[in-house]
């Protein structure tokens, strides 16, 4: 079964355009993009059925522009994805990343 373990590299697709995003779930889960980390709350992880697991989370930003997000994922084996929900009249952006296999020092 997958794991939300580790760090995941990924790419939020928005109206402002791509933003990196890296989400940590090593300790207390973060999420840093634009040169801001914020925690993740209310991280959820919800029932499915084979390899994949599925989590929600939230995130309060302020770059670059200050708004609440929402996220639905996916994470199957090393690969997320899912999207990004910014209040009730923004669409949602699609999000998709991978599961760092080696960090830098």
């Amino acid at each position: 079964m997958s794991t939300l373990t580790g760090v995941w590299d990924a790419t939020l697709q928005t109206p402002l355009g791509p933003i990196a995003i890296v989400f940590s779930f090593d300790g207390d889960p973060t999420s840093t993009a634009s040169g801001e980390t914020v925690p993740l709350t209310e991280v959820t992880t919800l029932p499915q059925d084979g390899t994949a697991l599925s989590a929600r989370w939230g995130a309060d930003v302020t770059k670059p522009l200050p708004v609440h997000l929402d996220f639905t994922v996916t994470f199957d084996g090393d690969e997320l994805q899912g999207t990004a929900k910014a209040g009730m009249l923004m669409p949602s952006g699609e999000l998709r990343g991978e599961r760092r296999t080696h960090t830098t020092s």
